[in-house]
């Protein structure tokens, strides 16, 4: 019976942990130089889960996802800080080819996504 409690118990947490996953969720590197274990590090890897994209130095938390008409990306409002400031900013994310894409009116960049651990 216990055992059949702890099963049902982590089949729970997997079904909840993968309905809060975002699209975007994992960790990415500008390049292959890049490590892909320091998150937010010089030379480390973004990452977005939980609804927050974590880069280098700065979180931001990612809200009111609207789908792009006629696109795969995602339109987010970023909440964030870092360095001692709190900005706002809107960040479009799409993924295609095992690349993301960030765009914004500061940000242009392709991330590869990291290989897992």
């Amino acid at each position: 019976m216990r055992t059949l409690f702890v099963f049902i118990a982590i089949a729970l947490a997997n079904l909840i942990s993968q309905a809060h996953a975002g699209p975007f969720d994992g960790k990415y590197r500008l390049n292959k130089s890049w490590d892909c274990k320091n998150v937010g590090a010089d030379g480390g890897a973004i990452r977005i889960g939980k609804g927050l994209f974590e880069t280098i130095e700065n979180t931001c938390t990612m809200k009111n996802p609207t789908k792009i008409r006629g696109m795969s990306g995602i339109l987010y409002d970023m909440e964030c800080a870092g360095e001692g400031e709190t900005y706002k900013e809107r960040m479009l994310f799409i993924f295609q080819n095992n690349k993301l894409f960030i765009l914004s009116d500061t940000v242009n960049s392709t991330w590869q996504i990291c290989p897992p651990n």
